[in-house]
C-alpha cells in the first residue's frame, strides 16, 4: 500500500516506516512535490498518484463535509493522530511510535473501502517515559 505522510507530521518518520513495513511505501510532501496544496487539491493529487491513505494530524479534514467527501471520492483512507505539543527529537519519536503502533493493528484490519483510522496517542508525555531504578 502507498501512504502519504501529511506536511503537519515530521517527514523523517517515513524512513522508519519504510524500514519496518517493507512492501508498503511511505512518502512525504517534498518527495511528491506537493507542499502547500489545499486539502481537496491534495486529495485529487494523491488519487492521481495511486495513494491508498493519508497519515495526518488534521482532524478538520473529517469535520469539513467537502473535505470528507473529497477523501471518499479520491478513494483515500484517513489515518489520524492527535497533535502533541512536542518538538525536535521528542516530536519525531512520539509521532513515529504512535504511527508504528497504530499501523501494526490497522494493516491487519484494513478495509477495502476508504475508512477512518484514529491511531491512539499516549495520554501524556510520561506514558513514554522510562522507569528508572538503581542497579
Amino acid at each position: 500500500m502507498k501512504f502519504y505522510i501529511d506536511e503537519n507530521l515530521m517527514p523523517s518518520m517515513a524512513d522508519q516506516l519504510n524500514r519496518v513495513f517493507r512492501g508498503h511505501n511511505f512518502r512525504t510532501p517534498s518527495q511528491e512535490h506537493c507542499r502547500g496544496l489545499e486539502d481537496i487539491e491534495l486529495f485529487d493529487h494523491l488519487q492521481a498518484l495511486s495513494y491508498d491513505a493519508l497519515i495526518t494530524e488534521d482532524r478538520r479534514q473529517l469535520e469539513r463535509p467537502d473535505e470528507r467527501q473529497a477523501l471518499r471520492k479520491a478513494g483515500l483512507s484517513w489515518l489520524g493522530i492527535k497533535t502533541l505539543s512536542l518538538s525536535g527529537a521528542a516530536q519525531l519519536a512520539t509521532q513515529t511510535a504512535i504511527v508504528l503502533n497504530g499501523l501494526a493493528w490497522t494493516l491487519d484490519e484494513w478495509c477495502e473501502i476508504p475508512s477512518i483510522y484514529r491511531l491512539h496517542s499516549p495520554k501524556s508525555r510520561n506514558d513514554f517515559a522510562a522507569e528508572i531504578e538503581t542497579v
